[in-house]
């Protein structure tokens, strides 16, 4: 196995999304406790270190911006950050709150190699706003020790297992205990006895180490060197789909609120593709600042997840709804997703793509949008033969229920009469039938003969003869 170790030293301060303190370099810590608990590098070049007491740390920099760690807003940006990596590996774990864990042997051809992986993760979560150091190891344990040390060994895009043991041994013999998951007064102990680096603890007998430091501390080393199993448990992709976003200025207007719906809608297009999905029907949120708001729902005729198409469709809803004046907060729901089937691009003989016009249910979203949900009515067909109640209006939450197929004998006019029309027999002439429809004893029992016929105006009817006499029933278009 070739495990990936991510280590997101500031993820304490990037949890606080503060433009001002990345773009401009200005000192900053988060405090736990009154005491420092992540600093920037402006910070640390201050003198400031970790452990340190506020009011030190404010005598040293009286203009130090400060502020508490949140572990809310860590663990929410840790789920997005492992959203992030199911994008290069279905094997996900969170090891600590600042430490993510990829199993990445099956995934190499598809990115390139390990150093293709390597640069597209740190990239990838660069432009989310992290610095993410990296460590790459045949266990676990190790890759997070590696990344910890900030040292990137060199690797070749394609190892073989062999080679991912040797080339990861051989770095861990030069770890510094600094690096591990050591209590600091086991990891005192090692010092004490002139033990500095992995190398020097893995020479020591297995017995020997046991007597010494117990059995936690032997495992560790087991499972940090490959001796012994050390299972993680994959995270899975969260069920259910719930975003907002806090603005740092108020936006005006429809068109300022676009760029941030955007956003939201870039990060639903990621969970859907991940899990096959495309949405059905989505509810924005758009909010001021004392929580006033409007919310409004929009609907795909078939699931969609591309930005552009939600966003189109987006576009055009939000052209009915009353907005805020100002914006300080954005939502966004996934209320009903659906999979996503097969792809399949038609060619001609020659391999070329076929131009293919814009299908019939993209229209229906737009429509839908710009004329409000009530405007498109959706019918499904029933197993019933009579006319009048083989179908029933219904909405989309009805939409996948399985209906009764059309019947293959018999032409259907699409404009039905309510009630039938009764007509003279010598106004008609007779081109088709009869089809006799006798059903419904348990309720509105009929007996039909129908016959397709023209009428004075030479319009084609679906018309039908009982014991009361002969009626029209429908037209064809």
């Amino acid at each position: 196995m070739l495990w990936f170790g991510l280590h997101l030293p500031f993820l304490a301060l990037e949890a606080f999304e503060q433009p001002e303190i990345k773009d401009q370099g200005l000192p900053a810590v988060i405090t736990e406790a009154q005491q420092v608990f992540c600093v920037n590098e402006p910070a640390r070049a201050a003198g400031i270190r970790l452990g340190a007491s506020l009011a030190t740390a404010r005598s040293l920099l009286p203009e130090l911006i400060h502020r508490t760690r949140s572990r809310e807003a860590e663990s929410h940006r840790m789920e997005r950050l492992v959203m992030t990596a199911y994008e290069f590996t279905p094997y996900v774990s969170v090891a600590d709150f600042d430490a993510l864990l990829l199993e990445m042997e099956g995934s190499l051809k598809l990115f390139g190699g390990v150093n293709q992986v390597r640069g597209r993760l740190r990239s990838r979560f660069g432009r989310i706003g992290h610095r993410v150091a990296i460590g790459i190891a045949h266990t676990p344990r190790a890759s997070l020790a590696f990344a910890k040390s900030g040292d990137d060994a060199t690797w070749p895009d394609f190892p073989e297992r062999s080679e991912i043991e040797h080339i990861g041994l051989r770095q861990l013999d030069a770890t510094s205990l600094d690096c591990l998951e050591l209590e600091p007064k086991t990891r005192e102990r090692f010092v004490n006895m002139g033990m500095r680096k992995v190398g020097d603890i893995v020479q020591v007998p297995r017995h020997e180490l046991r007597k010494r430091f117990g059995e936690k501390v032997t495992d560790y080393v087991a499972q940090l060197t490959g001796e012994r199993v050390d299972p993680w448990e994959a995270e899975q992709p969260p069920e259910a789909f719930s975003e907002r976003l806090h603005l740092i200025d108020p936006v005006r207007g429809k068109d300022e609120v676009l760029e941030p719906m955007e956003h939201l809608a870039k990060v639903l297009s990621k969970w859907l593709g991940r899990l096959n999905l495309g949405a059905r029907r989505l509810r924005w949120g758009v909010y001021a600042f004392e929580g006033d708001g409007a919310t409004f729902e929009v609907g795909f005729e078939q699931p969609r997840h591309e930005v552009a198409d939600i966003m189109a469709i987006t576009h055009l809803r939000m052209e009915t709804v009353d907005l805020p004046s100002e914006a300080m907060t954005v939502t966004l729901d996934a209320l009903r997703t659906g999979h996503l089937g097969l792809k399949w691009i038609e060619r001609d003989v020659l391999g070329q793509r076929l131009t293919q016009s814009t299908p019939s249910h993209k229209l229906l979203d737009r429509l839908t949008a710009r004329l409000g949900e009530g405007a498109l009515q959706r019918f499904c067909i029933l197993d019933d033969h009579r006319p009048e109640f083989a179908w029933t209006p219904t909405d989309e939450s009805d939409g996948n229920k399985v209906t009764a197929t059309v019947p293959e004998l018999g032409r259907r006019p699409l404009w039905l009469l309510e009630p039938p029309v009764r007509v003279r027999a010598g106004h008609l002439r007779i081109v088709s039938g009869p089809e006799r429809i006798q059903c419904g004893w348990w309720d509105h029992e009929q007996h039909r003969d129908y016959f397709v016929a023209r009428d004075r105006d030479e319009t084609w009817c679906w018309c039908f003869r009982d014991a009361q006499g002969w009626f029209v029933h429908g037209y064809f278009a």
